[in-house]
């Protein structure tokens, strides 16, 4: 019912009555998708330049970028002109005046307060702009039905326990959730990947209607299907999709996962900031279409020019939507390989591949794998370590043991220190032994990434053979 109702009679009814909104951006998307890369390249630059007008004029951050560049905002015309700009960093942003970094008239009218998850070791508190959502509900819907789903087929969410918390007890609390389900149909279900077992997969998959998709951490869905690989479990039926988020999704990983779940992997690049920007092609798997109408993505090597195709650099992003705190040359931590063109004729600017977001797991004495993205949310949503830390870093130095290295602000005491100590132990359960220690800075891996779970010689750590990067 859903399937046909929405898109011929509720979307168009809600524009109808509220004006351009994400299904008109989903619908433009669809209709820039077959255009030559030069249209594409077009299509972005205009929005490029709205954008870095509206910066130059009303951010004082950007405006004194500009000043000490010797530019003008309107020498900024094309994608390729962004290499005259300085790049903008977390940490830049995080220790400087709020005020400065926002367009202040538009702060209190559409500022949406949010914070990084702390991926980097950086954690930044941002104001979103609550005039993008249309942009990236369509986005999202866009990329969504490259893998054939849509918002009203149900989502198995497999992420950190924290995030997987918050997600249920949003569905059960929040009336919006309520009446999203209700009117569109959305079904969202969240299982926290530490602790998650196929059984459990199976019990809940066996109560949803055919056509959901999993939303994943690929370090935590490789292990289930390592799980259905090795004991020829199956499920009562198949998923739609995976969509691998948050971390890197390697060749390997990929293969098992689509062995196991008998479907199509994706890889899904997006982050707090900036959301859906880029994801694989449904034509050739390996290689990533940037949605240059949500952002420019520029891949760049160590003196900040642009990397010449199946190079290595740095990824910064410009986000073509944001005027409360706007991106621009935005270091977002990541590192990726630039593309060319892709074969399958779409005009989306393409990287061949994201190598930046690997998060690698902490295997405890008990044989859970606690990922990354566990540690993070557990460390900026669960103890606020954003406010009492510039950086920080866990990093498993034995089997039975993990040290926490932070950065300290002002704010950090010793109370601060115990609290951390406990509550990384109770995440990591018995038998494993946390220490906090504070240092004067972190080194910057060659990833790109700060907070690095550095895994241990592979005969000493008992993880799937199946999970190791290809």
């Amino acid at each position: 019912m859903y399937d046909w109702l929405l898109p011929r009679v509720v979307f168009p009814a809600y524009e109808a009555l509220r004006g351009p909104s994400f299904w008109a951006e989903y619908h433009r998307l669809r209709d820039l998708e077959w255009r030559t890369p030069e249209e594409v390249g077009e299509s972005s630059d205009a929005r490029l330049r709205r954008i870095v007008r509206h910066a130059a004029r009303n951010v004082p951050h950007h405006r004194e970028a500009f000043r000490a560049a010797g530019l003008d905002a309107e020498e900024i015309r094309t994608a390729a002109d962004l290499v005259r700009l300085p790049t903008t960093t977390r940490s830049s942003l995080q220790r400087g005046d709020p005020a400065a970094v926002t367009a202040e008239e538009l702060v209190a009218r559409r500022g949406l307060p949010s914070r990084t998850s702390g991926s980097t070791g950086v954690c930044l508190e941002f104001y979103g702009d609550t005039a993008c959502r249309a942009q990236a509900i369509g986005s999202y819907l866009f990329f969504l039905s490259w893998v054939g789903c849509a918002p009203w087929n149900p989502r198995v969410v497999v992420s950190a326990p924290a995030y997987a918390a918050r997600g249920q007890h949003a569905r059960r609390a929040g009336w919006r959730a309520q009446a999203r389900r209700l009117l569109i149909g959305q079904e969202n279900h969240y299982l926290a990947g530490a602790d998650l077992c196929v059984n459990d997969l199976q019990s809940l998959v066996g109560r949803l209607r055919r056509g959901y998709f999993i939303h994943g951490y690929p370090s935590y869905v490789i292990r289930l299907a390592a799980e259905m690989l090795e004991h020829e479990l199956e499920l009562p039926h198949y998923p739609a999709a995976v969509v691998s988020i948050s971390e890197t999704l390697t060749g390997a990983n990929r293969t098992a996962i689509e062995r196991a779940f008998r479907c199509p992997v994706v890889n899904h690049y997006s982050s707090v900031e900036v959301q859906h920007v880029a994801q694989s092609c449904p034509d050739s798997p390996s290689r990533l279409h940037v949605n240059s109408e949500r952002a420019v993505v520029r891949v760049v090597d160590e003196e900040g020019r642009d990397a010449a195709p199946g190079t290595r650099g740095r990824v910064l992003i410009t986000d073509l939507a944001n005027q409360v705190m706007p991106f621009i040359n935005y270091d977002v931590g990541d590192t990726a390989i630039a593309g060319e063109p892709c074969s399958c004729g779409r005009g989306f600017p393409v990287l061949s591949g994201l190598e930046g977001r690997s998060m690698e797991v902490i295997v405890t004495t008990q044989g859970r794998a606690v990922a990354a993205g566990a540690v993070e949310r557990l460390l900026t949503f669960g103890c606020g370590i954003t406010s009492r830390a510039w950086e920080y870093q866990a990093v498993q130095t034995a089997p039975d043991a993990v040290a926490l290295r932070v950065v300290p602000n002002p704010r950090y005491d010793d109370a601060f220190a115990v609290d951390l100590r406990r509550q990384m132990g109770e995440l990591l359960g018995s038998g494993m032994h946390v220490t906090v220690e504070t240092v004067d800075r972190i080194a910057l891996e060659p990833s790109g990434k700060r907070l690095v779970i550095k895994p241990l010689p592979r005969e000493k750590a008992s993880v799937p053979a199946s999970s190791e990067a290809s």
